[in-house]
């Protein structure tokens, strides 16, 4: 449930609201216990569709707290696994 309204947000949510979403989801991710519950969380995530809001953060029209927790959320989703590094590049 978490994961829907992680994605829920950063897809249909205002600027802080975006921001604070972001900086859930790299929490999440990050107190997941295991490597394989990590790698799960973030498989979950990319399902759910939050590539491509965090993405779109990256633009230099937003502000700079936005660009850096959309930075660190798809760093964080990326870092070690290969599956969800793969949506990274479709």
């Amino acid at each position: 449930m978490i994961v829907e309204e992680v994605a829920r947000v950063l897809n249909y949510g205002d600027l802080k609201a975006k921001i604070e979403a972001a900086r859930d989801l790299r929490r999440l991710v990050r107190k997941s216990s295991s490597a394989n519950s990590k790698s799960a969380v973030r498989c979950r995530f990319a399902v759910a569709g939050v590539i491509e809001p965090l993405v779109l953060m990256l633009q230099s029209s937003f502000p700079l707290a936005a660009r850096e927790a959309a930075l660190l959320a798809l760093l964080n989703l990326a870092a070690g696994n290969q599956s969800t590094s793969s949506f990274l590049y479709v």
